[in-house]
């Protein structure tokens, strides 16, 4: 554009040369006008000039603020991701807001522990690579297990994994889905040890050990974080796992008494524990049959129970409804006409049925 201008401007100054012109009266007065024009079409096209280095100075530096700020988004998502891994949501949620996070304490929850039988041993018979692989492989199932009957991960030591049930989230059916998951982890190690055997491959057996009662639970660390759990139902529920049986799920009395209406039990009595004496103790051999469908899934019976104890915290025995928790004579009203229908479906059987 100012270069066709100034082209122009110096075909005008060839005319004012032009002797004719020169000779005008009016040249002086063009002549100064088109020094002035042509002064001010160069500072133009400097300023012109200036003003597209600073727009293209601007545009590289907002191209950069905008993949900083990408990636700072994604270092943030990288973070949170990480934060996730380490802590429940509810905490780590709470340590963004607040900065801390402040111990709970849980009147009733399950805590369980797994180990497997012989680990030692067979460790020193495979090389490291091999060991952290099997064991990634078999707490990745785990994992996956604790997020579909939400239970919380608490941690890994060596071969052992320990989780809970009714936190941070309090659950009223918390018993019975560790009984669930436990059952879960106890056909998966033992079907691999089915197929280790096929391939003459060493395999472990997995003890499970439940136990159910109150705990204090919160975050310690500040460069670490790690989220935990305390009080005597860890160490009973530590002593169900190392007093159980290879191969089976072991509970307390307590675990038994919330779950008694879902499952069936082996009593074991009252076992020696380290440091605690005798414990009765129970070994769970599965889902009542009243509760499974034809093809061994749990079936709409077991389902109206479960949702019976989670959404009003609710027990049924024999021909009574238990109450868990105390409710309100507006809530017992409102809740009546529910528990005759379910008192109903589950005992009131056609003959001939389950």
């Amino acid at each position: 554009m100012f270069n066709e201008e100034e082209e122009e401007l110096n075909k005008f100054n060839e005319i004012l040369l032009d002797q004719t012109i020169t000779e005008s009266p009016f040249y002086e007065s063009f002549k100064e006008f088109a020094d002035k024009f042509y002064k001010l079409l160069r500072q133009t096209k400097k300023l012109v000039k200036i003003s597209d280095n600073q727009q293209r100075i601007i545009n590289e530096t907002n191209e950069k603020l905008t993949k900083l700020a990408d990636d700072l988004s994604k270092e943030q998502l990288l973070s949170q991701e990480l934060l996730l891994n380490i802590l429940p949501s509810k905490i780590a949620e709470e340590l963004k807001l607040k900065g801390q996070s402040n111990p709970v304490f849980y009147k009733s929850v399950s805590v369980m522990f797994t180990d497997f039988k012989g680990f030692t041993q067979s460790a020193e018979r495979i090389s490291p690579e091999e060991l952290v692989s099997e064991l990634d492989e078999y707490f990745t199932y785990f994992d996956s297990i604790m997020s579909e009957f939400k239970l919380e991960k608490l941690k890994t030591i060596g071969d052992s994994y320990m989780c809970a049930g009714g936190i941070p989230e309090e659950s009223n059916t918390h018993a019975i889905d560790s009984i669930l998951a436990a059952l879960h982890l106890q056909k998966y190690l033992y079907d691999l040890k089915l197929a280790k055997i096929k391939e003459n491959k060493t395999y472990w057996e997995i003890r499970l050990g439940i136990h159910s009662g109150p705990v204090v639970a919160g975050v310690v660390g500040r460069k670490k974080f790690a989220y935990d759990i305390w009080g005597d139902t860890v160490n009973v529920a530590s002593r169900m796992e190392s007093s159980g049986v290879a191969g089976e799920v072991n509970v307390s009395k307590e675990t038994f008494e919330l779950t008694k209406n879902f499952f069936l039990f082996e009593n074991r009595g009252h076992i020696e524990a380290k440091n605690k004496g005798n414990i009765e103790m129970f070994l769970v051999k599965g889902v009542k049959p009243e509760l499974l469908d034809s093809d061994g899934k749990l079936n709409n019976r077991f389902y109206l129970l479960y949702n019976s104890v989670r959404e009003e915290g609710v027990l049924i025995e024999g021909n009574r409804v238990i109450e868990r928790r105390v409710a309100s004579s507006d809530e017992r009203e409102e809740r009546s006409e529910r528990r005759n229908y379910l008192f109903k479906f589950l005992y009131d059987k056609p003959s001939g049925k389950n």
